[in-house]
């Protein structure tokens, strides 16, 4: 556990547990960002963070949510990127502890979260509108959990190259275990002697990954946009300073931590009685990697 005192000289205190699957990713930290930034806005109320490590396995996840709710300091928690088990569901609900999920939506849980089978779905429509028949997909460990981000993102794709006729090919679909450079390169050598049956690439895992599989696809000459175009999800920074920019699907990453701690912090003010959840936009952002 890392806790994290943000101080304001504040006279009433709560304690928030913020618990994710990855708290390494930049996604993650982006997330933490945008609740801490919230936090700095908020006049009334000292809060503490406390950051849990869950993995992705339900009694993994289930076993560091139970620990966490013994704590009788914990007044809210934050949960990231995953679902928590049957036996921790009800334990949070009858410690009627308030909770927060992101990118995930449950039944009597508070929720942010982009529409990610509509974001899918456009990116799919887009190559098809460019002609582009011969697809890549990079999909993680949670494309195949129904209900998680990437398995939505990936179900949206597909249903919009299949509207079109467009078939994938199942040997050009990749599966990484993490969310980084290394994974993305991996990506690269794994499709490296099928590379000239691809002439676009999804990452339905993110913008990390496909921006590794875009440095080692240039490190062995690969021109992109034009022998392959590559698309990622999320618009974190690094995806408009590489070389070129990446094309992706933006998700408002600072936003969703902001919100959560907004959303505790009306709960904790008693103006949210019934469970919320908030649905926001995301949007395409076409830069270099794409044409």
């Amino acid at each position: 556990m890392i806790e994290k005192d943000i101080f304001l000289n504040k006279n009433d205190k709560k304690h928030i547990a913020f618990i994710s699957s990855n708290i390494g990713s930049l996604f993650v930290s982006n997330i933490i960002r945008g609740v801490e930034q919230k936090i700095k806005e908020i006049k009334t109320t000292r809060y503490i963070l406390n950051h849990f490590h869950a993995g992705i396995r339900e009694n993994d996840i289930d076993a560091v949510i139970l620990e966490v709710i013994k704590d009788p300091k914990i007044d809210g928690i934050i949960i990231l990127s995953i679902l928590p088990g049957e036996k921790s569901y009800k334990a949070i609900l009858n410690k009627k502890i308030p909770a927060v999920i992101i990118e995930r939506k449950l039944k009597n849980f508070h929720s942010i979260m982009i529409d990610n089978f509509k974001s899918g779905y456009e990116v799919g429509k887009i190559i098809v509108s460019k002609k582009r028949r011969k697809i890549g997909i990079i999909i993680d460990s949670q494309t195949k959990i129904n209900g998680m981000s990437t398995n939505q993102r990936f179900f949206g794709f597909k249903k919009a190259l299949q509207e079109n006729n467009v078939k994938i090919d199942k040997n050009n679909i990749i599966s990484v275990d993490k969310h980084t450079i290394e994974d993305g390169r991996i990506v690269f050598e794994k499709l490296k002697k099928r590379i000239k049956k691809i002439d676009t690439l999804f990452s339905v895992a993110g913008d990390i990954v496909a921006i590794g599989f875009m440095m080692e696809a240039k490190a062995n000459g690969i021109k992109i946009p034009d022998d392959i175009a590559i698309i990622g999800f999320d618009d974190i920074e690094m995806a408009g300073a590489v070389e070129p920019k990446l094309t992706t699907i933006r998700q408002p990453i600072l936003k969703m931590g902001s919100l959560a701690i907004e959303l505790l912090d009306d709960i904790f003010n008693g103006k949210i009685k019934q469970e919320k959840n908030i649905i926001l936009d995301s949007q395409f952002i076409v830069r270099e990697t794409f044409y």
